[in-house]
């Protein structure tokens, strides 16, 4: 018998939980499981920066680079990040956002005396490197978006960047594989015959 489309949703919410090192955020959350609370409305003007909507590019791409899989970018991970601020988050958790990315242009000043678009490759991946050793007491913990510091705002932009990508087309189907129907099991199966991960539900 198949399984409710609610638990199912559940069981991916905590399968991006697991890939992120802790729990998703309330508006992650609320999104991908699409409980009773509806998303604002879309109207609003959009809550990015024409420069902001670069950096978000910019950043997302070095968190999922293109490889042998389409990076961040290409799978339409920025639009998903403009669109979970502009309908899902809090006017806070949108703010405190908003500041990280402030932030990241003020490291990026502090270091090379550019905005952080403007910055090499080197600059910019010391950035976020620096910002991803100081979440490490914060993973496995609640992102409490509200708190506003440059950890809580990397870890969004980490998780939008990573949720952005595994729900989309590209994501769901060249990537992991996704299966409506996956077909026989096979426990046996050696890990080298199945290639990518692959989701069935």
């Amino acid at each position: 018998m198949n399984q409710s489309p609610n638990i199912r949703r559940r069981e991916f919410v905590g399968m991006i939980a697991v890939m992120l090192g802790g729990t998703l955020s309330s508006a992650c959350t609320r999104m991908l499981l699409n409980d009773e609370q509806v998303a604002r409305s879309s109207d609003a003007a959009a809550p990015l920066a024409a420069s902001q909507r670069v950096l978000v590019e910019v950043a997302s791409e070095l968190i999922l680079p293109k490889t042998d899989t389409p990076g961040a970018s290409e799978v339409g991970v920025p639009d998903f990040i403009e669109r979970m601020l502009s309908e899902w988050y809090e006017p806070e958790e949108r703010d405190a956002f908003l500041a990280g990315l402030d932030d990241l242009d003020r490291r990026s000043r502090e270091a090379a005396d550019v905005v952080f678009v403007d910055a090499s490759p080197e600059i910019q991946t010391a950035i976020l490197a620096e910002l991803e050793a100081g979440t490490s007491e914060r993973l496995g913990a609640p992102l409490l978006l509200r708190r506003q510091s440059p950890e809580t705002f990397y870890l969004a932009l980490k998780e939008l960047t990573v949720v952005g990508y595994c729900t989309s087309e590209v994501g769901a189907t060249q990537v992991f594989q996704w299966q409506s129907m996956p077909g026989i099991w096979d426990g046996c199966a050696p890990l080298a015959s199945l290639g990518r991960a692959s989701i069935g539900w």
